[in-house]
This record gives structure tokens, C-alpha cells and sequence, in this order.
């Protein structure tokens, strides 16, 4: 039995220059709600997350970013909805954290 493939071995089916949908320069994007209510239990989106980078860069023992903290929860979330696709709390938390990232994003 073999596991899944390394992130290494991984070729992209298509490149940025033939992405399937048109590029959104300057659009802002919406804040998720859910984000008003986090905020008011977990504090500034961006301390938050540059946080969370700062732990998990000590225990990892390599540098990791706010951005790259906001894409990975992203994926955490996205390996959830495999499981439980109805699962409505998932997307929520999920358009928070891709928000996050774009706006992180350097």
C-alpha cells in the first residue's frame, strides 16, 4: 500500500497563464462575517496569525509566515469538507481564512 504523494512530486495540471477563470485585479474582496466574530473572541486578525507563525515556527525549527499560517487552516478546512461536504461552519471558516491570506498576502 502506498501513501499519498509527496508535495515534491506534485505537477500542477495548468499554469498561472491558463487559469479557468478571468483575474480579479483590484477587486476588493468581501469580509466574511464570521470574521467580526472571531475578531471579538481571538483578537487582530494579523497579531493573530503573526502569533500563531511565531509558535509554529519554534516547534517546526524553520520560518513560517502569517500568510502561509492563513493557507495552511485554509487547507485544513478543505481536507474537512472531503469528509463532511455539507458541513456549512467549514465553508464560513474557510472564506475567513482565504481572506485572511489575501490580505496577508505580500
Amino acid at each position: 500500500m502506498t501513501g499519498p504523494k509527496l508535495v515534491e512530486e506534485f505537477e500542477p495540471q495548468w499554469v498561472q497563464d491558463e487559469l479557468p477563470f478571468p483575474e480579479m485585479d483590484g477587486v476588493t474582496p468581501l469580509r466574511p462575517a464570521i470574521l467580526n466574530e472571531r475578531e471579538s473572541d481571538y483578537g487582530d486578525v494579523r497579531e493573530n496569525h503573526e502569533r500563531i507563525a511565531a509558535l509554529w515556527s519554534a516547534y517546526l525549527g524553520y520560518p513560517v509566515t502569517a500568510h502561509q499560517v492563513a493557507m495552511c487552516m485554509s487547507l485544513l478546512k478543505i481536507s474537512r469538507l472531503k469528509n463532511t461536504p455539507t458541513h456549512s461552519d467549514s465553508y464560513e471558516d474557510l472564506s475567513g481564512y482565504l481572506y485572511i491570506a489575501e490580505t496577508l498576502a505580500e
